[in-house]
Parts: structure tokens; C-alpha cells; sequence
């Protein structure tokens, strides 16, 4: 059907930049190759072209924007998808998407998108005009999915222009960003770094990610955004941000001792055994768990006899372990009866928009997954973990951790008391460095800041007002978010390699400003000098 042409030629082409940018809404659809995805949450922070058609006819304007766009002369700094909206009986859909599937070549199955609900919604975001139902409708989008630029109609050169100019300012990052970008070069370069992955955070949204390096050096792996991670430590603020969920529904009382919660004594089970003799472990409660007051040592195997052990009374010390994560995991699921995995996958991952983030491993992790590499440069495979762990089982990727992080500090997902609790300091912190863990050695400058545990994370007070940060950290591993309550300001930085925190000052420095935050005391490495220098 022709219906409105007589309208566009009198008019021509219609192409107008988005008086406001409006947020695209969240709306389902699915791949031409099968997979379901959740627009906006499934695209990565990048801008996006969206050639959207809503008729069959509609294919002799949308295919030859897809071929210019996507071909060798056409080729955009975005990422470009073809998306069919079928206003059609749900008894023919499937009969059309197989027709339309077998129409488009195999390689374009994965950037051609089918719609068949949410119709009302993509005609409002495109500017649907019944009159031109067999236009193409072009919607151009900058990396926090807002919409830049619409157009209208067959392709020209003239348009082309203007949507490669619309494209050009989305895409190029503003000189602050310029400058992290090639800082982020530089040091890697300076300290052999293989692989790095940086989001930033302004106004509680995301406003850049990048990727830079290998995932894999030996067979010259790209690592990307969307790259398979390890999140180590960074599960244990997710942990806690699900807990206080908990609470909030009142499931959870976060002052009351684990004697109370769990159907049986602690020492019991199997894992706690070594416990038996000591009955500190009744004054356990969730937010000495969470606030890592435990009193036990990060894990037992560190030390000499590789059994647990209490070193201090609980709720008197800050000393970082996992353990405690541990015991507060065993009483979500054996107190309360909940899948700590499913919850974080709902509560969390899900909420968020976090689709490549888990617990446990997932076989559709293996075509992008990122390798780490130890001080010495060499590799260690990345750890397929089949069991969840609370303190660090987190597979993820810095895409899924910018959404998360932006969550955090905006706040969703808790109300005002709860998110006041996360970040409440929980219990001062002298110590003179987070590791060893159990090192009596304290630090008076720490009061400066006022250095503390929050849940699941650690707080203290910047020049620019309140702010927390959280490591993740093994061999091969090296993480860090780094926030600034006042602007709602964010640094997220991961690498596959674990000698990346060595730049992570001046990369945080470079995104954030100067910060007080304590380097010194995350990385005792660092303790060389007087002052915590990021230069």
C-alpha cells in the first residue's frame, strides 16, 4: 500500500533533531537469531541507530538505510539495528517473523529486531504517521539511550549528512572524557596493563564506558564492554544492597543475632564446625556481617592451621572478611528459605537491566569471557564458579556494573531509610591498611576522613561531601568504584589484570577530580611516601 505519498512529496523527507530528549521506554523484543532483549537495558552505552519499519512495504526504505549504514562506506561510530513492528493477530506472528527471517540474510539476523507488543509505544517514540505507515522511521540515540535525532522516509544524501552530523556530536566525548580516554592509553602502556574496562557515573547516570586491550592477550582477544568479568568483591555491595531489601520488607532484622534467625546452632553445620567451642559466634548479628565487625580472619585458609577462628569479640574491630559474608549467606538460605542466587538475580541483576551478570557461571558466558593475568604477567584461565558465594562469585561485565553502580547511587531499589543505611557509618576504621586484614597496626589519619564501614561498602567524607568506594581484588583481578554523593558522581574501574591498580589513582583522579579518597589504605603497596599522591 502507497498511502501517503502525495504528503511526502510535497514535503520530502522529514528529519527533525528531538525537540527533548526523550528517554527510550523500556520495550521487549526479539532477534531475528532468537534472542530476547529488554531496549534500553540490553544496549550497551553507546549510541544506537534504530531503523524502524512498520509495514511490509516499508522494507524498500528500511533495507537500503540498513545497507548504507552498516556497509563499508556507510559505517558510523553506533551501533546499528533494523527493527520490524508487527501490528498483527498473535495467531500470525509466528508465521511472519519465519517469512521475514528467511528474507534477511544469516549475518544481519542478530541486528534485526522484531516487535509485536508495545506498538502504541513505538509510534509515539518514532513519530508514527499514519499517512507514511510504509516510511522508514529512523531514531537515533546517544549513549544513555536518549533520543537525538528522528527521521523520515527513503534515504538521501542530504539526510544521511544530517544524521552523520547528529551522530558525530553524540558520539564524540566531551574533552574531560577525551582526556580520561587517552590517560587510560597511557597508563596502561606505562605499567604493562593487558586489559581495562572504565565506566563513568554524573547525575546518577551513565555517561561513558569503554574498553581498552585484550581479554586474552595470547590469542589477541579484544575485551569489549559487554566481556565476561570477574566481579570478585564488588558482589559483596550487591549482597548487601539485597539484603537491605530484606529488611526493608521486614524478612530480616539487621540487629538481630544469627542465634535467632538460624533453625539450628551455627557450629552445626558442617562448614562452621570449628566454632564449636566458642559461643562469640551468638552475638553475630547481620549488620556486623555486612559492616565486617565479624572478628574473624578474611578466609580461614589464611590461616596456619586453615581453621576458623574469632580474633577479636564481635561488633569491636573492623577486619574485612569474606567469612562473615559467608555465615550471613548460610542464614538467608537455611533462616529465611531463599535462594541467595535467584534473589540477587531478581532483586539486583534483573532490576538493574543487568542481563550478562550472575552468581554462578552461564554456559552463554564462554564466546567473551575475559582471561586474567597476575603481577607477573601471567594468565590464569577465568574461574567457571558453579557455586554462589555472597563474598565474590559475581560474573559481569562493566556494562551491567555501570547500570548497577548508577542504581546504587541514585538510590533505586530502597527507600530513603535504607539507602541512609548502606552508606551510615557502621564502625570507625583505624587500621593502617584494609590487607593483611588482621594487622594491628593503626592510622590517625584516618579520622581526617572519617574513614568507616557502610554495608558492603566503605565510606568517608571528601571535600565535596560524602562519598564511599568498594575493591574487588584477587591475583588476577583488580577492581575499584570510587563515588561522590554530591552529583551523584561515579569512577568505575575493572581490569583482568591485576597490576591495573597501579593507574587506578590517576584514572579516578582524571574522571572524579581530586578526592580524598584513601589509596594508601585500600593499597597498602602504596605506602611509600606522606601523602597519597595520584600524580
Amino acid at each position: 500500500m502507497r498511502r501517503g505519498w502525495w504528503l511526502a512529496g510535497f514535503l520530502g523527507l522529514w528529519a527533525v533533531l528531538a525537540s527533548a530528549q526523550d528517554e527510550l521506554p523500556s520495550l521487549a523484543v526479539e532477534s531475528l537469531s532468537g534472542k530476547t532483549l529488554q531496549l534500553p537495558a540490553d544496549l550497551l552505552p553507546r549510541p544506537q541507530l534504530l531503523i524502524v519499519g512498520f509495514s511490509r512495504d516499508s522494507r524498500e526504505q528500511t533495507e537500503p538505510w540498513m545497507r548504507r549504514m552498516t556497509g563499508t562506506r556507510g559505517k558510523v561510530a553506533a551501533s546499528v539495528r533494523q527493527v520490524v513492528v508487527l501490528d498483527v493477530p498473535v495467531l500470525l506472528r509466528g508465521f511472519i517473523v519465519s517469512r521475514i527471517r528467511s528474507a534477511v540474510p544469516q549475518p544481519m539476523h542478530a541486528r534485526s529486531l522484531v516487535a509485536s507488543t508495545d506498538i502504541d509505544a513505538w509510534k509515539r517514540i518514532t513519530g508514527f504517521d499514519a499517512q507514511d505507515e510504509d516510511a522508514a522511521y529512523l531514531l537515533l540515540l546517544d549513549a544513555q539511550h536518549r533520543v537525538i535525532w528522528r527521521g523520515r522516509g527513503p534515504w538521501s544524501r542530504d539526510t544521511e549528512a544530517e544524521l552523520l552530523a547528529a551522530l558525530g556530536a553524540a558520539a564524540s566525548p566531551p574533552s574531560g572524557i577525551a582526556r580520561v580516554d587517552t590517560r587510560a592509553r597511557e597508563l596502561m602502556q606505562r605499567e604493562g596493563v593487558n586489559g581495562l574496562a572504565l565506566a563513568v557515573i554524573d547525575d546518577g547516570r551513565v555517561t561513558y564506558v569503554a574498553s581498552y586491550g585484550y581479554r586474552n592477550v595470547e590469542k589477541a582477544l579484544p575485551l569489549t564492554p559487554d566481556t565476561i568479568m570477574y566481579g570478585a568483591s564488588l558482589t559483596k555491595t550487591a549482597f548487601a544492597y539485597m539484603v537491605l531489601q530484606l529488611a526493608e520488607e521486614g524478612r530480616l532484622d539487621l540487629d538481630t543475632p544469627i542465634a535467632e534467625l538460624l533453625p539450628q546452632a551455627l557450629p552445626e553445620y558442617e562448614a562452621f564446625a570449628d566454632l564449636a567451642d566458642d559461643e562469640r559466634w551468638r552475638q553475630l548479628t547481620p549488620r556486623m556481617l555486612l559492616s565486617h565487625t565479624s572478628g574473624m580472619a578474611n578466609f580461614r585458609w589464611l590461616e596456619d592451621d586453615g581453621k576458623l577462628r574469632f580474633h577479636h569479640d564481635p561488633g569491636t574491630r573492623y577486619g574485612y572478611s569474606g567469612e562473615g559474608y559467608y555465615i550471613l549467606q548460610l542464614v538467608l538460605e537455611e533462616g529465611l528459605g531463599l535462594d541467595v542466587g535467584a534473589e540477587m538475580q531478581t532483586r539486583i541483576f534483573d532490576r538493574f537491566g543487568m542481563r550478562h551478570t550472575s552468581m554462578q557461571w552461564r554456559e552463554d558466558f564462554a564466546d567473551n569471557l575475559a582471561d586474567g593475568y597476575a603481577l607477573d604477567g601471567s594468565m590464569e584461565p577465568h574461574d567457571e564458579r558453579s557455586r554462589v558465594s555472597a563474598a565474590g562469585s559475581m560474573d559481569t561485565t562493566i556494562a551491567d556494573q555501570a547500570r548497577m553502580w548508577a542504581a546504587i547511587v541514585r538510590g533505586d531499589g530502597l527507600d530513603k531509610r535504607s539507602r541512609a543505611a548502606l552508606v551510615r557509618p557502621a564502625w570507625p576504621i583505624g587500621s593502617r591498611h584494609q590487607f593483611p586484614t588482621l594487622d594491628p597496626a593503626e592510622d590517625a589519619r584516618n579520622r581526617d576522613i572519617g574513614l568507616a564501614a557502610g554495608l558492603g561498602l566503605v565510606v568517608f567524607e571528601d571535600d565535596s561531601g560524602p562519598a564511599f568506594f568498594k575493591g574487588g581484588h584477587n591475583e588476577w583481578t583488580g577492581n575499584i568504584v570510587v563515588c561522590l554523593e554530591t552529583g551523584r558522581r561515579c569512577a568505575v574501574l575493572m581490569s583482568n589484570d591485576v597490576r591495573a591498580e597501579r593507574i587506578y589513582p590517576q584514572l579516578v583522579t582524571e574522571i572524579l577530580g581530586e578526592t580524598r579518597m584513601p589509596w594508601r589504605w585500600e593499597y597498602g603497596w602504596l605506602d611509600a611516601g606522606d601523602d597519597d599522591d595520584p600524580s
